[in-house]
C-alpha cells in the first residue's frame, strides 16, 4: 500500500483557519496517511503541539519554516530547533539563502513563498540540492489562488522550475499548502494539478509519497 504524505499544511493553531482534527480527517477520507502541520514556531510549546498532533486519525508531523533573508539567523534558529521538528524548510528569500539551504544537511527542503523567488532555480542550485540530498518542495497554493495572465505566468514560472529539478534529478516534493479544509486535495488530486507543470505522472505520485518519506525516514535515523 502507497503511503501518501502532504508535508505542508497549516491549521489554527499556526496561520490556517481550519483545526488540525478538521484537516486531519478530512484529508484521511482523501486518502493521507500523514500530514507536515507547518504550524511550529519558537513561541508554541513543543510539547503541548506535539501532544495535539498525536491524537490526529493519521500520522502527523511537525514542521518549522525558516524564512529569514540572513543566513546567520536561519542557522541560528536551525540548530536551536531541529531535534525539536520533524522537517525543517527554508524559505529561499535570496540567493545567499538558498544556496547555504541547499548545502545544508539539516535543512529537508527549500520552498518558495512567492513563486518569483523560483526564478533563482538554476542547474547549479539543483546541483547542490542534489550532493546534500535535500528537496525541493512545489505547492500548488499559488496555481489556485491565481487568475488569468497571472496564474499564466505562475504556471509558466512553475514549470520552468520543475524542469530544471527533474533534469538535476533532485528531490521533488508537491504540496496543497492548505490553510483551510477547503484547501485539501486528494494525492491524484494534487498530482492532476502536477500534470499541469509538466510532472509526469509517476514523478508525481514519488512527490506526494517516496520523497516526503525519505526525508521523513533519513531525519528519523538521524535523530
Amino acid at each position: 500500500m502507497t503511503v501518501y504524505l502532504d508535508i505542508n499544511v497549516s491549521s489554527n493553531l499556526g496561520d490556517g483557519e481550519s483545526s488540525p482534527e478538521e484537516m486531519a480527517q478530512i484529508s484521511r477520507i482523501l486518502g493521507f496517511s500523514g500530514l507536515g502541520f507547518a504550524d511550529f514556531s519558537r513561541k508554541n510549546n513543543s510539547v503541548k503541539f506535539k501532544e495535539i498532533l498525536s491524537h490526529l486519525p493519521l500520522k502527523a508531523y511537525s514542521r518549522v519554516n525558516l524564512n529569514f533573508d540572513s543566513v546567520t539567523k536561519n542557522r541560528k534558529i536551525l540548530n536551536q530547533m531541529r531535534r525539536t521538528v520533524d522537517i525543517v524548510a527554508v524559505a529561499c528569500l535570496n540567493r545567499r539563502v538558498a544556496v547555504w539551504a541547499a548545502r545544508d544537511p539539516d535543512v529537508d527542503l527549500l520552498y518558495f513563498p512567492d513563486v518569483k523567488m523560483c526564478k533563482q532555480v538554476d542547474k547549479s542550485l539543483i546541483g547542490l540540492v542534489y550532493s546534500s540530498g535535500n528537496a525541493v518542495e512545489i505547492s500548488v497554493r499559488p496555481i489556485l489562488l491565481s487568475k488569468g495572465l497571472r496564474r499564466a505566468n505562475t504556471l509558466g514560472i512553475l514549470r520552468k522550475t520543475v524542469e530544471i529539478v527533474l533534469k538535476g534529478q533532485a528531490s521533488l516534493v508537491l504540496t496543497s499548502d492548505a490553510h483551510t479544509k477547503f484547501e485539501l486535495r486528494s494525492p491524484r488530486g494534487l498530482a492532476a494539478l502536477g500534470k499541469l507543470l509538466d510532472v509526469p505522472y509517476d514523478k508525481a505520485m514519488e512527490a506526494l509519497s517516496n520523497n516526503p518519506l525519505k526525508i521523513l525516514e533519513h531525519r528519523s535515523n538521524s535523530n
